[in-house]
């Protein structure tokens, strides 16, 4: 009778175990860890027309999956290639590209980003940043203004309305005739300045800074693909507002040879930058 009793009872719980799979007030039964297979890595420019690119990444080697990416009501056309990486013998480049589509995108609307393997979807909602409304316009230091070795480089802009973020790029350029020798950082910011520390500006030189209005995950936050399956980040960048830099030049500066192999001429009056395609 007691072996039978227990029987019943063991029933009973594994019962109300089962049963309470699907109730959220008693999640008795853990849910799964996604275990991602795919890395998707995007970024949308408006030129105004739209620009957007990316690449699918399988995490463990193993053939695409995703049947397709849909950029609003838009097929992107999904292309193999191969990969530097052993192991994964194959990368997936994705892009859109259609330059009279110019009307149906401005800057500050949503777009959402459809990336479909079989049931399965990850949907992206991502604000848009155009060209050239929402390009940089930098305002401190002036195009072509000297610093002294060692010093700080403060870099103020304009706000962008619709910008989440900003993204911060320099090359630092020490070329001599003997050899082109540079530092390129890449960085970010949350408001609208960044300094550049002293401490690498050691040599003469010059400083082309470059920074673009963002929206999507800020660096090192999670990303915005998120599913069983994938993983990643698709972004909406306003390319920067100025072709080859905004100029500081650094003690000295460069040698003259090496200037005009280096340094095409930049013009000094700040302009929002229009493109035309490179």
């Amino acid at each position: 009778m007691n072996r039978v009793t227990a029987i019943v009872l063991t029933s009973a719980v594994l019962l109300a175990l089962i049963a309470g799979c699907g109730d959220d007030e008693k999640p008795l039964c853990p849910t799964p860890e996604p275990t991602p297979k795919y890395l998707i890595l995007g970024t949308v420019i408006l030129r105004p027309y739209v620009d957007f690119m990316g690449s699918i990444h399988p995490i463990n080697g193993q053939a695409n999956e995703i049947d397709s990416i849909l950029f609003g009501d838009s097929a992107c056309v999904i292309d193999k290639t191969g990969s530097y990486v052993e192991g994964n013998n194959y990368t997936y480049n994705f892009h859109y590209l259609n330059e009279s589509d110019f009307i149906r995108f401005h800057s500050g609307d949503t777009v959402v980003v459809r990336i479909v393997m079989g049931q399965e979807t990850a949907t992206v909602r991502l604000k848009l940043v155009a060209m050239p409304v929402d390009s940089i316009l930098i305002v401190n230091p002036p195009q072509y203004t000297s610093v002294p070795l060692d010093s700080d480089i403060t870099v103020d802009w304009l706000p962008i309305e619709h910008a989440d973020w900003y993204s911060v790029s320099y090359l630092y350029d020490t070329s001599n005739v003997m050899g082109h020798p540079f530092d390129y950082i890449y960085d970010f910011a949350a408001d609208t300045s960044y300094v550049i520390p002293g401490d690498l500006l050691t040599t003469d030189g010059q400083v082309d800074i470059f920074v673009s209005g963002v929206t999507g995950p800020v660096p090192g936050q999670p990303g915005n693909v998120k599913s069983y399956s994938m993983t990643g980040s698709i972004y909406s960048w306003a390319v920067p507002g100025v072709r080859r830099g905004w100029r500081v030049i650094v003690g000295a500066g460069m040698p003259p040879s090496s200037q005009e192999l280096h340094s095409p001429a930049i013009s000094d009056t700040p302009t929002r930058y229009s493109r035309v395609k490179d």
